[in-house]
């Protein structure tokens, strides 16, 4: 196998057994949808999570649950003293923009 990592979902394979397929230095990501599921990728070693589905889609079928801007920030918040790198899943430039700006004028 050359693949320079893999990504897997919350029914695929655990990011762990993951790990120990993949090559040394491989990229392991792996889909999240909430707090919990974020510390299990930490403590499995993931490098990146993917958070979402952020919003609906017609483009994907199996979603299990839209978490929105505010699960965005919950899932972050999990991920606190760890270096795991985030994606949000199902953003486009607008939604991108929208997301920013609710994080920047967040009120405490």
């Amino acid at each position: 196998m050359k693949a320079d990592g893999v990504h897997v979902g919350q029914s695929d394979m655990p990011a762990q057994l993951a790990r120990k397929l993949m090559p040394e230095g491989a990229i392991i990501g792996v889909s999240v949808n909430t707090p919990e599921e974020a510390s299990q990728a930490v403590k499995d070693g993931a490098d990146y999570i993917g958070i979402g589905s952020v919003w609906s889609t017609s483009t994907k079928k199996d979603i299990k649950t839209v978490i929105g801007v505010r699960g965005i920030g919950e899932v972050i918040d999990a991920l606190k003293g760890s270096q795991v790198k985030t994606v949000a899943i199902g953003l486009d430039l607008i939604k991108l923009y929208n997301t920013y700006s609710s994080f920047v004028h967040k009120v405490e």
